[in-house]
């Protein structure tokens, strides 16, 4: 359980300084990933996902999916400022 409420974790000063935030870590439990998604809609952020794999089962649990492709670090940075991306979750073969 959270030891602050979603409103004070927006009024944290870290949230100035970012424009979003990882929401989906297949390494985390899901309340945990559920608080941050939380934080990040009130914020009116997108979020990201990532894997956070300490084994191969784990490898693209969570992942973050583009709406244009990536292909290098200047690719990377403008679809994260334009907010071209999703956190998305693996079931059953196909990411959500």
């Amino acid at each position: 359980v959270p030891s602050i409420t979603i409103e004070e974790a927006c009024r944290m000063p870290i949230f100035q300084l970012v424009q979003g935030m990882e929401v989906c870590n297949g390494a985390t439990h899901q309340r945990a990933n559920d608080y941050a998604r939380e934080v990040c809609v009130t914020l009116g952020m997108n979020g990201t996902g990532g894997s956070d794999a300490h084994s191969t089962v784990g490898v693209g649990s969570c992942a973050t999916l583009f709406e244009n492709p990536i292909s290098c670090q200047e690719d990377l940075v403008r679809e994260l400022k334009a907010r071209r991306f999703r956190a998305v979750v693996r079931k059953d073969g196909s990411f959500l």
